[in-house]
């Protein structure tokens, strides 16, 4: 899989009503994919989310997550500020192209 660079208009492309996005996938579907996460070993190193978003970001920003007393928070930040930020979250297109849409410190 390569990893494309980040794309604000992917970001802008994930909804932002997640109620409607949780309803684009069964549940047969979650526990599908699921099973082979399992089975290939990855379930500490996977998680699967329905891709969203909460924020319309500037095109110089992205959704950054912080660990803060065990809770993993969210919030914007400006791209070139960040340092070590990684990709920690992707989202897939409809060709298969892989793009970040999240980021967070090593230690998230």
């Amino acid at each position: 899989m390569a990893l494309k660079h980040y794309s604000p208009l992917m970001y802008m492309s994930l909804g932002n009503d997640v109620i409607k996005a949780s309803k684009m996938v069964t549940p047969e579907e979650i526990f599908g994919l699921g099973k082979v996460i399992i089975k290939h070993n990855l379930e500490e190193n996977v998680c699967v989310a329905i891709a969203h978003r909460h924020f319309d970001l500037d095109d110089n920003e992205v959704m950054y997550e912080i660990a803060e007393s065990g809770k993993r928070i969210a919030e914007p930040r400006r791209f070139e500020e960040l340092q070590d930020a990684q990709p920690c979250l992707l989202t897939c297109d409809i060709n298969g192209k892989w793009y970040p849409v999240g980021y967070g410190s090593p230690a998230t």
